[in-house]
C-alpha cells in the first residue's frame, strides 16, 4: 500500500504545545522498541529498501518500505505482516521485496544495524476529505555504541485526499510551530550506524516515456524536482556546504521552471503563493551562493596585477562573514514554521494532481494526451522565443538584453530536460549539451556584472576600520568585473552563432 506522511522536528520550545495539541485531540500513548536490519554492504539501504521489525507492547510487527516510482520525498510504498518475535521473515521480505530492486535469493545473510526506542502518542482524526494518523516519537535511536535523540511528529494519510493531510499539519503547525523534517528515522539511523554527517544530493537524471499521459509526466517531473530541493535540507541545516546551497536552489528552479513550462495545461491560479514562497527560499539561497561564487570563482579570476595581496585577503575575510551571517537567516527561514507551511503546501497541491487546467473544451482531453505531443510543441514554442531573445542581443551586444537570453536559457534547460528524454527517439539530444554551454558562457558574464551589487550588500557589515581598504578593494574588483562583462558581451554573440549553427531547431528527425 501507499504511504503518504510529513514530519515535524520539535525543539524543546515547543515540547509543552506538541504535548498539549494531542493531549487535546485524545491520543494513547504506547512504547515502541524497533529494529533495522540490513546486510553488511547495506544492500538493501543502496536498493532504497527499509525492512524493520517493531514491538508495541507484546505485539511484533514487520514492515518493508520502499521509495515511491516517481520519487517523492513523503510518499512510499509498505506492507506490513504480523511476526513472532525480532527475528525477520524472510519469507515476507521475498514476497514484496521490488523485483527491480534486488533479487532476494542474492541477498546476502541479514543483521541488525540499528535500532530506535520511543515514547509514542498515537491519535486518529477525521477531516473533511480524508483520516489522518498523527504520532508523537520521543526517545533515541542507537547505532554502534552512539545514540542520538528523537523528537518529532508525523502525520499520515490514512484514508482520502492530501488535502486532508495538509489540513492536519496545518492546523497542528496553528497551535505548535515546528520544523520541517525531511529525514526518516532509517535514515539517520544508517548515518548514526556509519557515523557519518548529511551530505549533499545531486540531481538523478529522470526519464519521462514519451507514450507517458500528461498528467502522470507532469506529476513525475513536479515530484522529482521537488524532492530534489527537499534532499538538501539536511545538508544545509548541519553544515551548509556550498554544494548544498546549489542543489537545493537548482531542485527550487527545476520546479519553478517545470510550472513556467507546463503553463498552458496547468490551472496556475493555485501557485501563486507557492511560487512567491519560493522565491523567497530561493533569493536566501542565493544570498549565500553569491558569496560562495565571488570566492570559489570570480576572484580567482582577477589577476594578482588587478588586486594586491591584500586587498584579496581582506575581501576573503569579509566575504565569510558576510556568508555567515547570510547562511544563519537562511537556515532559521528554512526551520521555521512558515517554511514548513510551505512546504506543506506545494506537497498537497502536487499530490492531489488537481493542477490540470479544466476552462476550454480541449483541456478534458489532456488526460489522455501523451506528453510526447505537448513536449513536442511546448519546446519548439519556448525555443523560438529563446531564439528571438538570443538573436536581438546578439544584434544589439548589450549585457541587459543578455540577462534575458540567460533566464531563459535556464528555464528552457531545466523545464526542457524530461522533455528532450520523452523526445529522446526524435531530436537531437546534443541540443541540451550546447544549451548548458551558451548557459555557462552567460552565467560567467552575469557573475563578472554582478560584482558591484553583490559588494554593495556587503559594504554595510564592514568593520569602521576597515572600510577604507573594503572600498580600494571593491573598486578593483567591480572595475574589473565591469570591464570583463562588457568584453565578454561583445564576444558572447559569437557563442550564441555557434549554438545556432550546432542546435537544431527542435523538430523531429527525418
Amino acid at each position: 500500500m501507499k504511504e503518504h506522511e510529513i514530519r515535524f522536528s520539535v525543539q524543546p520550545s515547543s515540547r509543552a504545545n506538541v504535548a498539549a495539541w494531542f493531549a487535546t485531540a485524545g491520543s494513547k500513548s504506547e512504547s515502541c522498541e524497533t529494529i533495522y536490519f540490513d546486510t553488511d554492504v547495506r544492500a538493501l539501504q543502496s536498493a532504497g529498501i527499509e525492512l524493520r521489525v517493531r514491538r508495541i507492547e507484546n505485539r511484533f510487527v514487520q514492515m518493508i518500505k520502499s521509495s515511491d516510482t516517481a520519487g517523492s520525498t513523503w510518499v512510499r510504498q509498505e506492507d506490513e505482516t504480523p511476526v513472532a518475535s525480532f527475528d525477520p521473515s524472510m519469507d515476507h521480505l521475498a514476497a514484496h521485496i521490488p523485483a527491480c530492486a534486488i533479487e532476494p535469493a542474492t541477498l546476502g545473510p541479514l543483521r541488525p544495524v540499528f535500532e530506535t526506542r520511543l515514547n509514542r502518542l498515537r491519535v486518529r482524526r477525521e477531516h473533511k476529505t480524508g483520516l489522518v494518523e498523527s504520532v508523537f516519537d520521543e526517545g533515541h535511536i542507537l547505532a554502534a555504541g552512539r545514540s542520538r535523540e528523537i523528537s518529532e511528529v508525523e502525520h499520515e494519510l490514512r484514508d482520502g485526499k492530501s488535502s486532508a493531510l495538509a489540513t492536519a499539519c496545518i492546523e497542528f503547525l496553528d497551535r505548535s510551530p515546528c520544523a520541517i523534517a525531511v529525514e526518516g528515522k532509517a535514515t539517520r539511523g544508517y548515518r548514526l550506524w556509519l557515523g557519518g554527517e548529511a551530505v549533499p544530493v545531486f540531481q538523478k537524471r529522470l526519464r519521462v516515456e514519451s507514450e507517458m499521459p500528461i498528467p502522470e509526466a507532469v506529476y513525475r517531473i513536479l515530484t522529482h524536482n521537488f524532492a530534489h530541493a527537499l534532499a538538501n535540507l539536511p545538508a544545509l541545516a548541519d553544515t551548509g556546504v556550498p554544494a548544498s546551497i546549489h542543489q537545493m536552489r537548482v531542485g527550487l528552479r527545476r520546479l519553478r521552471s517545470t510550472i513556467y513550462a507546463f503553463t498552458p495545461v496547468l490551472a496556475t491560479a493555485g501557485t501563486r503563493n507557492l511560487i512567491v514562497g519560493t522565491k523567497y527560499i530561493f533569493a536566501l539561497l542565493g544570498d549565500v551562493r553569491d558569496a560562495d561564487v565571488f570566492v570559489s570563482e570570480t576572484l580567482p579570476s582577477i589577476p594578482p596585477s588587478v588586486l594586491p595581496a591584500r586587498g584579496r585577503r581582506l575581501l576573503e575575510k569579509l566575504v565569510a562573514a558576510h556568508r555567515a551571517e547570510a547562511l544563519l537567516r537562511l537556515q532559521a527561514s528554512l526551520a521555521d514554521d512558515e517554511f514548513a507551511r510551505l512546504v506543506v503546501e506545494i506537497d498537497a497541491w502536487i499530490e492531489d494532481a488537481d493542477w490540470l487546467s479544466s476552462t476550454r473544451p480541449i483541456d478534458r482531453l489532456l488526460a489522455d494526451r501523451p506528453i510526447a505531443e505537448f513536449a513536442s510543441s511546448c519546446l519548439q514554442g519556448m525555443h523560438r522565443k529563446f531564439v528571438k531573445l538570443g538573436r536581438r542581443a546578439a544584434n544589439a551586444g548589450k549585457l541587459e538584453d543578455w540577462h534575458k537570453v540567460r533566464i531563459m536559457a535556464k528555464k528552457l534547460r531545466y523545464s526542457g530536460e524530461p522533455f528532450l528524454a520523452a523526445l529522446r527517439d526524435e531530436v537531437d539530444l546534443n541540443y541540451a549539451r550546447n544549451l548548458g554551454r551558451l548557459q555557462k558562457t552567460l552565467g560567467h558574464i552575469n557573475d563578472s556584472h554582478s560584482v558591484h551589487a553583490f559588494l554593495g550588500r556587503v559594504r554595510p557589515a564592514v568593520p569602521t576600520r576597515s572600510r577604507a581598504a573594503f572600498a580600494e578593494a571593491a573598486a578593483y574588483c567591480i572595475g574589473w568585473g565591469a570591464a570583463s562583462a562588457k568584453a565578454a558581451s561583445k564576444t558572447v554573440g559569437d557563442g550564441w552563432r555557434a549554438f545556432e549553427a550546432a542546435g537544431p531547431a527542435l523538430q523531429a528527425k527525418s
